[in-house]
């Protein structure tokens, strides 16, 4: 028995076994049939627009809390009754859908808030919210050349002031 143990035992057997190893498996890998493509699908990340009036929001990466969760906003601009905002966008890349999700914090000055969405000059849509609401909403832009965003305090009235928070689009 101990002469059969030798015959497996040699040191050159244990290197040309782990070569033949690492010679096959790499082969059956890679003739393994490669999984079909992906699709590409354009998303909201491919809408590319110059900003023609307005100022883009500031980046903003704390933590807030809007109806006791936790959300992680991207931007935020500052607001109040008196200064209402607008912004307005040439398109340059249409995917054919303008993705919009805002939010304003349980402790915001802020109580309520309107925005209104206009595709090349006609009102598509009115998203109102208020403190501690987060609204995420898409309008259909397919063949458009821009849009407007206008935002507005509806109340307080008494010129209280905060941000609205840009949130992530999903």
């Amino acid at each position: 028995m101990s002469q059969n143990y030798r015959k497996f035992n040699h040191p050159k057997l244990g290197f040309l076994l782990g070569l033949a190893i690492a010679l096959v498996i790499p082969t059956l890998a890679s003739s393994a049939p490669a999984a079909p493509p992906k699709p590409t699908t354009r998303t909201t990340q491919d809408l590319k627009c110059q900003l023609m009036y307005g100022t883009k929001a500031e980046n903003y990466d704390n933590l807030i809390t809007i109806g006791k969760r936790t959300e992680e906003p991207t931007s935020r601009f500052y607001m109040n009754y008196s200064r209402p905002r607008s912004i307005t966008c040439k398109i340059i890349n249409n995917p054919g859908e303008l993705k919009l999700a805002y939010g304003l914090p349980d402790n915001s000055n802020l109580i309520r808030v309107s925005v209104k969405i206009y595709v090349d000059g006609e009102l598509r849509k009115t998203l109102d919210f208020g403190r501690g609401e987060a609204i995420r909403d898409s309008i259909d832009i397919t063949g458009a050349s821009g849009y407007t965003i206008d935002y507005k305090v509806i109340l307080p009235k008494d010129g209280s002031y905060d941000y609205i928070y840009v949130l992530p689009k999903s």
